[in-house]
């Protein structure tokens, strides 16, 4: 078995191919996540590997009160964020692309309305959210999502970015929201 747990190289992006009964496994957060043989792997090494955890709190705390609302959680990943969402008290419908991604977040709970597919796809099939947390990819939201996020004007979105130029893209597509903190 491969474990990457521990590692701690800024920007380092590691692929293996598993067989066999191999399993890949590296602890995220609190829980702990594994990958069967078959699948490719790769795995982003973060030069804090608690500085994930930190990110995903403050972005849940800048939701504010969780209790009783409705909340999207968008770019969703294996649902680390919906976790601590759901543990706060709000229903929440969590999107992601990967399908694997959400079969791990399936897996893990908490029983939530999860979507398998890309955000713009399923905005339709979406109950309108009070809340949001957005982490899209490097490429920023569609515009069809920012459009969304417009017009259903949840009271609050906490977006989380990996890439400066596309947040600043994406923040002149939501002209209806103050930016309060960067």
């Amino acid at each position: 078995a491969a474990d990457f747990q521990g590692r701690s190289q800024l920007g380092v992006v590691e692929a293996e191919r598993l067989t066999g009964d191999d399993e890949a496994a590296d602890a995220l957060g609190r829980c702990q996540l594994a990958v069967d043989a078959g699948h490719d792997l790769a795995v982003l090494v973060l030069i804090h590997p608690a500085m994930g955890d930190r990110v995903r709190a403050h972005a849940v705390e800048a939701l504010g009160p969780l209790a009783g609302r409705h909340v999207w959680d968008l770019y969703a990943g294996i649902g680390e964020t919906t976790v601590a969402l759901a543990q706060g008290g709000a229903s929440v419908e969590s999107v992601e692309s990967d399908r694997r991604a959400v079969d791990e977040a399936e897996r893990r709970g908490p029983p939530v309305r999860r979507h398998a597919a890309r955000v713009e796809h399923v905005l339709a099939e979406l109950r309108a959210p009070e809340l949001v947390v957005t982490n899209p990819p490097r490429t920023g939201m569609d515009a069809r999502v920012a459009a969304a996020l417009e017009r259903l004007r949840p009271r609050r979105v906490v977006y989380v970015s990996c890439d400066p130029a596309t947040l600043a893209r994406d923040l002149t597509r939501l002209p209806g929201y103050d930016l309060t903190d960067v």
